[in-house]
């Protein structure tokens, strides 16, 4: 197996958008500065909802690249401050998964 991509749905209470945001923005720059295994990790948001969804994108080296993010000490951070701070109005979806048809940036076809 090469590359793993990790989907993370994020669902903020209404009240708490803003703080999430500003809490995955802080975390795409700690991911960047100590994770060099990390490919890619984009924090998306959805658009024209009135409470919008937060949708992590991210690529790993490899599925041990993967499993070692969540154990980083500012993904532990993260998660405790949206616990301590009631951000989630309903858990987190996580999905992993492998590319197997399509095409990237590069637009070359797999």
């Amino acid at each position: 197996m090469s590359e793993v991509h990790t989907v993370a749905v994020l669902s903020p209470k209404p009240d708490k958008v803003q703080r999430m945001r500003e809490l995955l923005t802080h975390m795409c720059k700690e991911v960047h500065s100590k994770e060099d295994y990390t490919l890619r990790y984009l924090m998306t948001e959805q658009v024209d909802v009135e409470t919008p969804d937060f949708v992590m994108i991210e690529t790993y080296k490899s599925k041990e690249a993967a499993q070692k993010h969540p154990q980083e000490p500012h993904f532990q951070e993260l998660f405790a401050a949206f616990e301590k701070e009631g951000l989630f109005a309903k858990p987190p979806y996580l999905g992993h998964t492998t590319s197997k048809a399509g095409f990237d940036l590069d637009r070359t076809l797999l």
